[in-house]
């Protein structure tokens, strides 16, 4: 349900407030210097619709009203306090760099490096263009041998390509994450970096599952998509590499191995979370819990199933109901 206001998708929007009806105003005079007669009929449909729109008001109030003007958002948090909010692209770029950074087995330092030079350097957006040549999320140049430019236009491999050359700058575990940030990027303006240290702190101890499990939820209002388990399946091997997807009543089932830590289950359920516009689910369980589309509550729900560990199941927003009129 888009809510009583009919409102979707997009930013929010201004509302024109209209003088009340019977306010004073300064009547029009004629060129004779009297006043001019208004026509009684101009006021009863004015009347009509202030009627109207004061019962359709009365009909949605409260909490109703504010999830239905509220624009799609994710907002990251910490047991600490911190909160981010991100709108939904951005949170499937730093979910994507969080998902890589589990692939790769990096150090969670890294994450909070890598997405503070994302911030910085496209607003965790993936960009197709830049300064000179540069393009993708961390605005990778392919001149300067980052890789094909097709190729740095994939977050994942943009991200990967990130942690490597992270990985090669001596100390970079002891450095300020500005400092390493620029010894990756060598940009023209490295102190800028140090402004998104704190925002990518709370980012990433969120979206890493070591805030626990309200660290990160959405406002989304995903419609039916023509998803299927396989392509879900290519979505996660891109970012995670090979995992165990299946199809599932109405949705499907992320296996992550029983080996896998709690965290990086809560980091999948994440992910999916933030793909559901993109994916059409309307619910993601894990561990006893569930994230629900369109719920303003901004918190994980207890669900009625617990699932077993290192899994998570999304289900798919279902088809819309057959009209009934001949």
């Amino acid at each position: 349900m888009p809510g009583c206001l009919g409102v979707g998708r997009g930013p929010r929007r201004r509302l024109r407030i209209l003088p009340a009806v019977g306010e004073a105003t300064t009547k029009p005079r004629a060129h004779g210097g009297r006043p001019v007669r208004r026509s009684r009929r101009v006021w009863l449909p004015l009347g009509v619709l202030v009627l109207t729109l004061a019962g359709f008001v009365a009909a949605c109030t409260g909490h109703t009203v504010k999830r239905a003007l509220a624009p799609e958002h994710c907002t990251a948090r910490t047991a600490g306090g911190g909160e981010v909010d991100v709108d939904p692209s951005q949170a499937e770029i730093a979910t994507t760099i969080v998902a890589v950074a589990i692939k790769l087995g990096v150090p969670a330092r890294a994450v909070t490096v890598a997405l503070a030079t994302a911030e910085q350097e496209s607003k965790l957006q993936n960009l197709d263009y830049g300064d000179r040549d540069s393009v993708g999320v961390f605005q990778q140049r392919p001149s300067q041998g980052w890789g094909p430019r097709e190729r740095l236009l994939d977050p994942a491999y943009a991200s990967a390509r990130f942690y490597l050359a992270l990985a090669k700058v001596h100390g970079w575990e002891t450095m300020p994450i500005h400092v390493a940030a620029q010894h990756v990027q060598r940009s023209a303006y490295g102190p800028a970096y140090q402004q998104h240290e704190a925002m990518a702190e709370v980012l990433a101890t969120a979206l890493t599952g070591r805030a626990g499990t309200n660290g990160f939820t959405c406002l989304l209002r995903p419609r039916r998509m023509a998803t299927t388990a396989a392509a879900v399946s290519v979505r996660v091997r891109r970012d995670w590499g090979p995992r165990a997807v299946a199809a599932a009543p109405g949705g499907v089932v992320v296996r992550l191995g029983r080996a896998a830590p709690g965290r990086h289950t809560l980091a999948m359920s994440y992910w999916l979370v933030a793909r559901a516009d993109s994916l059409g689910f309307k619910t993601v369980s894990r561990g006893g819990w569930q994230w629900r589309a369109r719920d303003g509550s901004r918190k994980w729900h207890a669900a009625q199933v617990a699932d077993p560990p290192a899994q998570v199941v999304a289900q798919f927003q279902p088809k819309p109901a057959a009209s009934s009129s001949p």
